[in-house]
């Protein structure tokens, strides 16, 4: 006879023991369950660490550049190859021009 608790293909065992691994089953899915709970719990914090991170970064940035455009002195970046990668405010209105028309040029 099949058990109605047993799917069709397991092997008989006694009552005793399937209560026993059932409950020992819903123990261990229950410590997942909470392992898992404290995974996304320590996932979210350091999500919340890294958007903090990112907004200080972006204030001191904007603070930085802020002061770079308003110096008097002409300033300029440029990459290896002398291809200008940042030029400030002064910098432009010493030749006329746009950041657009000089980022990207050859300092």
């Amino acid at each position: 006879m099949i058990s109605p608790n047993r799917p069709i293909g397991c092997p008989a065992s006694d009552s005793a023991n399937e209560i026993d691994s059932v409950e020992e089953l819903k123990q261990r899915v229950q410590q997942l369950a909470q392992e898992l709970e404290c995974a996304k719990d320590t996932l979210n914090q350091q999500a919340q660490k890294w958007q903090r991170s990112e907004r200080a970064l972006y204030q001191r940035e904007t603070r930085y550049l802020s002061i770079l455009n308003n110096l008097s002195d002409l300033v300029c970046c440029f990459s290896a190859d002398g291809i200008l990668t940042f030029v400030n405010r002064a910098y432009c209105d010493y030749f006329g021009k746009r950041p657009e028309e000089l980022l990207g040029q050859n300092f």
